[in-house]
């Protein structure tokens, strides 16, 4: 089970990646399909784990026009 430190390093990209990179997709990009294809509730609690800050920095680096769009409005909800 991965502890909340070494998930942020994960995320913040000092984690070991390259194995899943080797295949032409990145750890990041596994977890994002493995996340959207799997039971919303499972994935609730997943991402309820996750630091919310290290997602955000995350898909903000993503240069993606619809990701961006996704920020922008989840930016403007109240927690």
């Amino acid at each position: 089970m991965l502890k909340r430190a070494s998930l942020e390093k994960l995320l913040d990209g000092g984690g070991d990646g390259g194995r899943v990179e080797e295949r032409g997709q990145s750890w990041v990009e596994c977890l994002v399909r493995a996340l959207s294809e799997m039971p919303q509730d499972v994935a609730k609690r997943i991402l309820e784990a996750v630091p919310r800050e290290a997602v955000l920095k995350t898909l903000s680096e993503r240069d993606d026009p619809y990701v961006k769009l996704a920020l922008l409005l989840l930016a403007n909800v109240p927690r």
